[in-house]
């Protein structure tokens, strides 16, 4: 505009050259954000083709990018794993929404789990953002396991309470039995009958 108000006579390559420059700008702008992000991003068809890959770790790839591209998720991933990426990749594309997968593979850095949030791209492409949760995955086995550990626990204290319950239980009815005293019958009644309130209290809160 400020070419054309000054009478510039070639205006319209002056335009051009502006669009160019910020076209120029927004894609280094983009290509420093994809570089930013820490999770592996890929572009692949309804076929699970790999057109496009970008990583900032390598060793989460489970082989070399040149050689993933054009390859497909059946010629690398197990073919339970394959199938479960595959369909989110279709009901991505059918519905136009994002899908969440979860799987797990082997890689250079490991066994790794990892999640595919898989979104449609375009005609028959799909992107998919995909992170390392092996970390997060280890967190959640082991409070897993620690909560088992405390049920096993619980369970073996509930088990030795009922049956020093029943030992008391069992030691008063004894006494009663052999006893010849009234008073000592007495005493040993009340006591009985307080063991065994205990007991049926005991065997609801469980």
């Amino acid at each position: 505009l400020h070419c054309c108000f000054n009478g510039c006579p070639d205006f319209y390559r002056c335009g051009t050259e502006k669009a160019e420059e910020k076209l120029r700008e927004s894609e280094v702008y983009n290509r420093s954000i994809i570089e930013a992000i820490p999770d592996i991003i890929v572009l692949t068809n309804s076929e699970g083709e790999y057109l496009d890959i970008h990583t900032s770790s390598a060793e989460h790839l489970a082989i070399n990018k040149e050689k993933l591209l054009g390859k497909k998720i059946t010629d690398i991933f197990p073919e339970k794993t394959a199938a479960s990426v595959l369909d989110g990749i279709h009901k991505s594309l059918n519905t136009g929404a994002l899908q969440l997968v979860e799987y797990e593979l082997t890689v250079p850095a490991g066994e790794c789990f990892y999640e595919a949030r898989i979104v449609p791209r375009g005609g028959d492409k799909a992107l998919a953002i995909i992170r390392d949760i092996t970390a997060r995955k280890e967190a959640e086995d082991e409070i897993k396991k620690q909560l088992s550990e405390k049920e096993i626990l619980l369970k073996e204290i509930h088990h030795r309470v009922k049956n020093n319950i029943a030992n008391i239980e069992g030691l008063l009815i004894l006494q009663l039995e052999e006893s010849p005293d009234p008073e000592v019958k007495s005493a040993l009644q009340d006591a009985l009958s307080r063991v065994q309130s205990i007991r049926i209290l005991y065997d609801k809160l469980l």
